[in-house]
């Protein structure tokens, strides 16, 4: 066995060993709490898009990730800063499970691919949201920071006519069951 394949053997078990020690595990029940009661806030406060954002203060201008990330951490829980790059390379930040979105809970984090801006490319893997409902028959209302709204909640519906629907690329599950 070549020096290479042991190597690359080597870095492999490395790196599953690392992925799987470093898995989220779900939030409590008082993280989930503080998480709810932290994205309301910012629901009421509306504060403005701000690429790049990311202060822990309630009510600063956050961009999508920097707003989760925010709302998050604060909570005690274990995230990563994300950006638009870093997703697109599927290192969104979020070590949680992978889930379908029927299965979906509360504080599931919803990452999309957005079309393009005016003159920009498109932003594949580049918004992420929140869900503040648990997916009921399909329908359900999601928190994210918009560049042209600031702090929001959008419905979601599982239909092709919903604007962010068909975006979605990917949802994980941060709690066991809803809180």
């Amino acid at each position: 066995m070549s020096l290479w394949r042991i190597t690359g053997l080597t870095l492999l078990v490395w790196f599953w060993l690392y992925t799987a020690i470093m898995a989220a595990e779900s939030l409590t029940s008082e993280q989930c709490q503080c998480v709810q009661n932290r994205i309301q806030m910012e629901l009421n406060l509306n504060p403005a898009y701000l690429w790049g954002g990311n202060s822990l203060k309630p009510g600063s201008e956050k961009d999508c990730s920097g707003a989760l990330y925010s709302h998050f951490r604060s909570c005690g829980a274990k995230v990563k800063r994300t950006t638009a790059a870093r997703m697109g390379q599927g290192l969104d930040g979020w070590d949680y499970p992978l889930i379908p979105f029927e299965g979906a809970h509360k504080l599931a984090i919803v990452t999309m691919t957005m079309p393009p801006a005016k003159g920009k490319p498109i932003r594949v893997e580049g918004h992420v949201g929140a869900l503040i409902d648990d997916v009921q028959y399909g329908v359900t209302r999601m928190a994210h920071a918009s560049s042209r709204w600031g702090f929001i909640a959008s419905l979601v519906e599982q239909s092709d006519s919903n604007y962010y629907y068909p975006k979605i690329v990917r949802i994980r599950q941060t709690t066991e069951k809803s809180n």
